[in-house]
């Protein structure tokens, strides 16, 4: 598969082949962290989607907030979702994935997330963003 598109800032982006529908093969995958929700930085560059899925935002937190609570009465648990990706970039956490990963668990009250960090270039963390959301993204 070939696409090329203009995206904003005329930054023109060919994404190649990816593994298989839904890997995450391709992906880079740095260290992963739990940062603050607050420190994570919103960039519109990199919002594959025309608006939030009120439904599967809600799911998430239902599943959020009964981890939260599993972990509080001293539960071990699995973190219930694969973490979203963020790009390090002078400094800041900025998310390339995972907006309603994100909106849920500001919804149920964990102020952290689980995430990866992409270091590398804009036009790669924007190819990350289509191939992640494009394979798997909320439907």
């Amino acid at each position: 598969m070939k696409m090329e598109m203009n995206i904003k800032n005329e930054v023109e982006i060919e994404v190649t082949e990816r593994a298989d529908e839904g890997s995450r093969d391709t992906i880079p995958q740095d260290i992963v962290i739990t940062p603050p929700l607050a420190s994570i930085v919103h960039d519109p560059f990199f919002d594959c989607r025309v608006a939030f899925n009120d439904e599967a935002i809600e799911r998430y937190t239902g599943r959020l907030v009964e981890y939260k609570e599993a972990v509080e009465r001293g539960e071990e648990r699995d973190y219930p979702f694969y973490p979203i990706i963020v790009w390090r970039n002078d400094g800041r956490y900025v998310r390339i994935t995972g907006g309603h990963r994100i909106k849920a668990a500001e919804n149920a009250g964990l102020g952290w997330i689980k995430a990866e960090v992409f270091i590398g270039t804009k036009a790669d963390a924007l190819k990350i963003a289509l191939l992640d959301n494009g394979g798997h993204g909320v439907r």
